[in-house]
């Protein structure tokens, strides 16, 4: 199902024994609920999980956790929905955060007057008033969810957008110190929920409803067309798993490939060993700097060289290190430029070695001859050249690192992730992939991880993609302030594929447009 992510800032499922008092938190932020009255897990009525919790009405029955910044709304996105089973008066208080009368932001749904409400209150002064109609039916279980996308504000039950009326805020919501009550409404004086709550969620930082991974997604992107309740339990993928260590460098935008180890992994189809050698830069070209063993399906080296081999016009000067392909800082250069086409390769099915075998000009006739392969069984592969002039104004290095160690059999069923590839520029990086075939398990995703050092899957994912069998190349972007390391696999049912991992820094070097160089 998914629903619980780095969004989800409280998940409550509600689940146990009867009468038992104990709520857990199922977000990664595991913030700890108190019991305040009679509030209690009953068997006798729920959702999702065989229990729900029973919230008697009495002005001191609720759910108590401390303040917190999760709870700080400001100005983003935000989706907070629950299940809620209604009495049939009064007013059935949501949640609320309540300094006091004149502070305090929450929800709560008035059987008087037909509506479900949202009200912030800061230093006595109303900031947001938000109605949406409805006539709600005692002992009935209702999904509701209040919406905001980009200061669009939007109440649904049971997935369909209520009529609207109030006070929207159209700027940030101010900070409310105070602990987040569930199930409590005030004013003044409490009106607390009479009835029962099952999976409460409070997300913050996305609206759900513009996520496709999530089951609020609306995929019109109208928030007026609805959506349809979640028919499970939010949950986090099971994905967690492996970890990387012991490793050398190597920097690359292209395919690598990590079988899931539980130490050490090593690349099965481009760049093998670099035994004694402290940097390897590859892509289409490459420079190696003290090395004793580069296995690359590429060009050589350059050492104090004013020539490079780069397909068409480049010429570098006094340079002993040039990383042509993710275009980074060439001093004293004239210019740096690449022919639109793709490098072809063959990879040996029996050996599993892929070698560049030549390089078709997408501006000349598509033909690839005089060719020498030795007789056997191949996999052909077309890597078109992606950086072209536009990209050589604003260019990052995407380092990788790898290490040694042998690769694990390929798990059954769920593919390989392929063709990892991460850019960061102006704060934000774009991760793409494909995989290596099509899974043959039952609800297919990928998960995707990140970290400040070489990724160990472990806990709920970051970010869940799921497979779409008609898309061939994944794309995720995600906001990136600091070198990461980012890891993504695949899960099919409960079998866990094999894991691809990529380094992102976020340093760039800026070139400025050399003189002398056109483009058709």
């Amino acid at each position: 199902m998914g629903g619980i992510d780095s969004y989800t800032k409280l998940m409550l499922h509600c689940d146990g024994a009867d009468a038992s008092t104990t709520f857990t938190d199922a977000s990664a932020s595991a913030h700890t609920m108190a019991v305040v009255g009679s509030v209690e897990i009953d068997t006798a009525q729920s959702v999702f999980g065989g229990a729900s919790g029973l919230f008697a009405g009495a002005v001191g029955d609720y759910l108590s956790t401390p303040d917190s910044a999760d709870w700080y709304l400001g100005g983003g996105d935000f989706c907070i929905d629950l299940r809620a089973r209604l009495s049939a008066s009064g007013t059935d208080g949501l949640w609320q955060q309540f300094q006091d009368a004149n502070n305090r932001v929450g929800a709560a749904y008035d059987h008087g007057a037909g509506t479900l409400t949202f009200y912030s209150k800061f230093a006595a002064s109303a900031e947001a008033l938000i109605h949406g109609t409805f006539t709600a039916t005692a002992a009935t279980w209702y999904h509701i969810a209040l919406v905001r996308k980009s200061l669009v504000w939007q109440w649904y039950v049971d997935g369909v957008a209520l009529a609207m009326t109030g006070t929207p805020d159209t700027s940030a919501l101010s900070d409310i110190t105070a602990p987040m009550f569930i199930g409590y409404y005030s004013a003044g004086t409490p009106t607390n929920m009479t009835g029962h709550i099952d999976e409460f969620r409070f997300s913050n930082g996305s609206a759900r409803v513009d996520d496709p991974t999530d089951p609020l997604y609306i995929s019109s992107g109208i928030l007026a067309d609805g959506f349809t309740p979640p028919i499970a339990a939010y949950s986090a993928p099971p994905l967690s798993y492996a970890s990387f260590v012991a490793r050398a460098s190597v920097s690359t935008p292209q395919t690598v490939l990590f079988p899931a180890r539980a130490v050490g992994y090593e690349p099965t189809k481009m760049f093998a060993s670099f035994p004694t050698r402290s940097t390897a830069i590859q892509g289409n070209y490459a420079s190696f700097i003290a090395r004793n063993n580069v296995d690359v399906p590429q060009y050589s080296t350059f050492a104090a060289r004013n020539e490079a081999r780069v397909i068409r016009t480049a010429s570098f000067a006094t340079r002993n290190d040039i990383n042509t392909f993710v275009n980074s800082s060439f001093p004293v250069r004239q210019m740096a430029m690449y022919a639109p086409g793709w490098n072809m390769y063959i990879t040996d099915k029996s050996t599993d070695i892929t070698t560049f075998i030549g390089f078709i000009d997408a501006e000349a006739a598509h033909v690839l001859s005089d060719v020498s392969i030795a007789p056997g069984t191949y996999e052909l592969e077309a890597r078109p050249i992606i950086n072209m002039w536009s990209d050589t104004t604003s260019a990052i290095r995407t380092p990788l690192t790898i290490s040694a160690g042998s690769p694990t059999t390929p798990v059954a069923g769920v593919p390989d992730i392929i063709n990892l590839t991460g850019t960061n520029s102006a704060g934000w990086t774009r991760l793409q992939w494909g995989v290596s075939a099509q899974p043959t398990g039952s609800n297919p995703r990928f998960g995707v991880w990140r970290g400040p050092t070489p990724v160990v899957l472990t806990g709920a994912a970051e970010s869940v993609i799921y497979y779409d069998e008609q898309v061939q190349t994944y794309v995720l972007n995600v906001r990136q302030t600091a070198s990461t390391y980012f890891a993504v696999l695949c899960v099919a049912g409960d079998v866990i594929g094999t894991a691809t991992e990529v380094q992102v820094l976020v340093a760039a070097s800026t070139l400025a447009k050399p003189t002398g160089v056109f483009a058709k």
